[in-house]
């Protein structure tokens, strides 16, 4: 199993409250392409003082994701998205590589959307 390291991320709700969530670097590293480059995901670091000042994700709060797929349908997976415009920005059928269990990199195509959902909209943050 490969080893998977973790960064802590700013992840912005619907209603625009900031929160902590952890993602896997590889993901938090790619970005759009684009001179200067974007975080593809809109995953950006926490400071020290988010760390500090901003709470952890609520376990009820379900963050926006696309789905992914490699073009033969072997691996599927879940990605979340930090903020609402970078969800927004990703079109159906965009490249993205994703990470199966094992650590291997795939070559995916986005194929679905899931917004962001919570039980308990107004206790997030």
């Amino acid at each position: 199993m490969a080893r998977r390291n973790f960064l802590t991320c700013v992840y912005e709700t619907d209603e625009g409250k900031q929160v902590l969530m952890r993602v896997d670097e590889r993901y938090q590293s790619q970005d759009n392409g684009a001179t200067p480059p974007v975080p593809l995901l809109g995953a950006v670091p926490a400071t020290s003082t988010q760390r500090r000042t901003l709470v952890n994700r609520p376990s009820d709060l379900k963050p926006r994701s696309v789905l992914v797929a490699t073009a033969d349908g072997a691996f599927r997976g879940r990605i979340p998205f930090f903020t609402n415009d970078a969800y927004i920005s990703i079109a159906m059928g965009s490249s993205i590589t994703f990470y199966d269990g094992q650590g291997a990199a795939h070559a995916g195509l986005v194929e679905g959307k899931e917004g962001e959902r919570s039980r308990h909209k107004m206790d997030v943050g």
